[in-house]
């Protein structure tokens, strides 16, 4: 089967099961689906609202097709598509940490808060770190 048969059969899938599947492949499969899956990820990353998601597609679009793409092409493919998101992602932790710390709430969840954004740096490594 080729890759354009697999990524066609992919695609009828429902999102989770499109996540699920190019989280299983390897550099070879992320190059030779490069065209197709990355603007699909990065629409599954702008349509979602779950922080933790978002997150999870930022990873998988950071760590395993940034690599694929060609270093003058990263700003129109990827740079220029997800930076106001992730920027939204950070401010939005941030002020979380802000409300936390404003709040005095100890019953509220600082741990969760700051994993996250360690989550969100991990993720973005890839962009700053060749």
């Amino acid at each position: 089967m080729s890759s354009e048969t697999d990524y066609s059969v992919t695609m009828s899938q429902s999102q989770s099961g499109f996540l699920e599947t190019v989280v299983g492949w390897d550099s070879t499969k992320c190059q030779e689906n490069l065209d197709t899956a990355l603007p699909r990820l990065i629409e599954c990353f702008q349509e979602l609202d779950v922080i933790q998601e978002q997150i999870g597609i930022l990873k998988i679009i950071c760590h395993s097709f940034l690599p694929c793409v060609q270093v003058t092409d990263a700003e129109e493919k990827v740079f220029s598509r997800l930076m106001d998101q992730v920027c939204g992602l950070f401010n939005l932790t941030l002020e979380d940490i802000q409300l936390y710390t404003q709040k005095g709430d100890r019953k509220s969840s600082l741990p969760l808060i700051t994993d996250r954004l360690q989550v969100l740096f991990i993720a973005c490594v890839p962009c700053i770190v060749p």
